[in-house]
């Protein structure tokens, strides 16, 4: 089992570093794994308690020498429960139990103190080393000293001057004579390195190489032996046989003949340097956690979004300001406080919050009833809500293994705003194409009227129903007028099947097409302007026959503007062609020329309604540019797709992709 550390709720992230720090983090995590394995190799048992007698760390010795079972003690108990653990399995009679329980929570809040305690079932005894700590809270090392006392109490029996070392039970004992010269040190039987070698014998203390840090305290002692007085836990340090230094704590009675003459000084000695090392490693650790603590709350007193955490009983253990900026409480005076009182002191200031789907604020009790049903059972989404104040909040709350929360509140008016904003544009959007369908819908009709009668009456003129010109002249203007009435009528259609697919009311109807028959009509409809332009049109396929599900009409039109666009964009003794492939269940259909070619910079444009390639041969010719837009949102209807390959003076490949059975999904 490794080290225990207190909980994120007590303050400390033991072992935790600062998002962000970089190295340092790397650091405080090494360091922390150090301090754990030095802890858990001690000899000694280790207690640390916060001022309010909980638990915030303690090794696996501790749990062993007082024969604790695994997973009783826990950060954050109080030290009562673990002494009630220990009295209730005595075996004392109810009123003596309560009587121990009493005197020995009442002796656990002196700090600064040592004392001994039995483990009967383990027949242990237990040295109990109390120190205080800056915070309030105190440290505790537990020492065995089970074996110690079955040897005082031995020597005891042969010679009484050993009662007092037996008392006492330190590690080593000490004699000295009237002018406080050692006469007599014995072998520590507890420390690895002898720190009193015996040519000390004969020797004053002032007189051994000793190393002290406290020169107040080396002149109060001085002052103790000079005056002949008791004197207890003294420390200092001595170097041992590798240089390390060692720290020696060492208490003394002087000894009077009967006559009231000093005859010397009897003490006893101990090496509290494990211990001392470990209280310092573990105040490093704290003050580190805490440092990386404060660290962590002054980074998310940066961001933006209110932060909070919960504890079991939902009362705030930590937050930063942004998540109480609503609230009458100081910071400081917010922090324990339940989850409810902080809603109804928002409450108390007027605020009132508008329930989903509500267009009026909700009563404080109804709001108090929703937020508090909303806590028991978080979503696993984040909500949102309105305030009175028109501000948005969108709320995270997730629960911790312990029973805890961790809220995150985040402002998102601006985005509400930008959603309405955005929702009233698309609005707008709207009107504005359901405007432009209608209009157009008129202007067909106003338009096509004149044309017809435009188209009709050049007509006559042109075929001289009614009688010759007078001049040939006029027969060329009559066909003029009808041919451009008619490229007005087909752009006219083309606009007006362009509003119907943004609109998505375009409606095919999908039936059996002889494909290579539909091909072969519509070679025969641009047949005319090939020849005039000097073009060889050819089809190729492997197929006899070849029948799809497409609609007439859609197919027939983008045809018939892929074949167009070829004618019109091929020089003179150029080649159209038209490939016809079944790659499964999608026919294939490419039409092909050696034309101008598009340059690669103007490829990503064609297909967007009324884009043109502006180049010198293509003004030499009419166009809307609505015959690869058109196209292509037609192939897309059918489930198809257009791929246009195209490189400037080489040419172009148009390929239409279609399902043979007609069925929309796309490739």
């Amino acid at each position: 089992m490794s080290a225990k550390s207190r909980p994120a709720e007590e303050g400390t992230l033991p072992g935790a570093g600062v998002p962000g720090s970089g190295q340092r983090h790397d650091d405080s995590a090494g360091r922390s794994r150090t301090l754990a394995t030095a802890v858990e190799h001690m000899d000694q048992g280790l207690l640390v308690l916060d001022r309010e007698q909980r638990v915030v760390y303690w090794n696996r010795r501790y749990e062993v020498m007082w024969g604790f079972p695994d997973g009783l003690v826990r950060a954050g108990m109080l030290l009562a429960d673990l002494i009630r653990f220990d009295v209730s399995r005595r075996n004392l009679d109810p009123a003596r139990a309560e009587a121990v329980l009493k005197e020995r929570i009442a002796q656990s809040w002196i700090s600064d103190a040592a004392a001994e305690a039995t483990v009967p079932h383990l027949d242990r005894i237990l040295r109990a080393d109390r120190r205080p700590l800056p915070d309030g809270g105190s440290v505790t090392t537990f020492t065995d000293v089970t074996r110690t006392h079955q040897q005082i109490e031995a020597l005891g029996h042969s010679e009484a001057r050993f009662a007092a070392y037996a008392r006492m039970s330190a590690d080593w004992v000490w004699e000295q004579d009237a002018d406080l010269r050692f006469t007599f040190v014995s072998r520590p039987p507890t420390v690895e390195v002898e720190v009193f070698p015996g040519d000390n014998v004969g020797k004053r203390r002032d007189e051994l190489d000793l190393v002290i840090e406290n020169q107040e305290a080396w002149q109060r002692h001085l002052d103790d032996l000079a005056a002949r007085r008791p004197f207890r836990h003294f420390a200092y340090g001595r170097r041992d046989n590798d240089g390390r230094i060692r720290h020696i704590l060492i208490s003394g009675d002087p000894i009077f003949a009967r006559d009231g003459t000093f005859r010397g000084y009897r003490g006893t000695g101990a090496d509290v340097t494990a211990e001392r090392d470990a209280i310092q490693r573990a105040q490093a650790a704290e003050a580190a956690a805490e440092s990386a603590h404060a660290r962590l709350m002054t980074a998310l007193e940066t961001i933006t979004q209110g932060f909070a955490v919960f504890d079991a009983d939902d009362r705030l253990v930590t937050c930063n300001r942004q998540y109480v900026d609503r609230v009458t409480f100081d910071l400081g005076q917010v922090i324990g406080k339940r989850f409810e009182d902080i809603i109804k002191a928002n409450l108390a200031t007027g605020w009132r919050g508008y329930l989903p789907g509500s267009s009026e604020p909700a009563g404080p009790e109804e709001w108090l009833s929703w937020r508090l049903a909303m806590r028991r059972n978080p979503p696993p989404q984040p909500f949102v809500y309105k305030g009175s104040d028109g501000r948005w909040m969108m709320i995270s709350e997730k629960r911790t293994e312990d029973g805890g929360i961790v809220a995150l509140r985040v402002d998102v008016t601006d985005i509400k705003r930008a959603e309405e904003d955005l929702r009233a544009a698309r609005d707008d959007a709207e009107a504005a194409s359901r405007a432009k369908n209608e209009f157009l819908a008129s202007m067909s009709h106003e338009l096509r009227t004149p044309l017809n009668a435009i188209m009709g009456f050049a007509e006559i003129i042109k075929d001289q129903m009614f009688g010759a010109l007078a001049a040939d002249r006029y027969r060329g203007y009559a066909e003029n007028i009808h041919s451009s009435a008619g490229y007005l009528m087909e752009l006219i259609r083309d606009v007006l099947d362009m509003s119907k697919i943004e609109a998505g009311r375009m409606e095919l109807t999908p039936e059996p097409i002889e494909l290579l028959a539909e091909i072969d009509r519509c070679l025969g409809m641009i047949a005319g302007s090939a020849q005039s332009a000097g073009l060889v049109v050819e089809t190729r396929t492997d197929q006899s026959s070849a029948q799809i599900r497409a609609d007439a009409r859609a197919l027939r039109q983008i045809l018939l503007n892929l074949l167009s666009n070829a004618v019109k964009f091929t020089p003179s003794g150029g080649l159209v062609r038209v490939s016809v492939t079944f790659e499964g269940e999608r026919a294939k259909i490419a039409v092909s020329d050696t034309g101008v070619g598009i340059p690669a910079w103007a490829l990503p444009r064609l297909g967007r309604p009324f884009e043109q390639v502006d180049n010198v041969l293509q003004r030499k010719r009419p166009g809307s540019g609505l015959g690869l837009a058109l196209s292509r949102s037609l192939a897309e209807l059918m489930g198809g797709k257009l791929v246009i390959e195209s490189a400037e003076g080489r040419g172009t490949t148009v390929t239409l992709s279609l399902p043979r059975d007609g069925n929309k999904a796309t490739e």
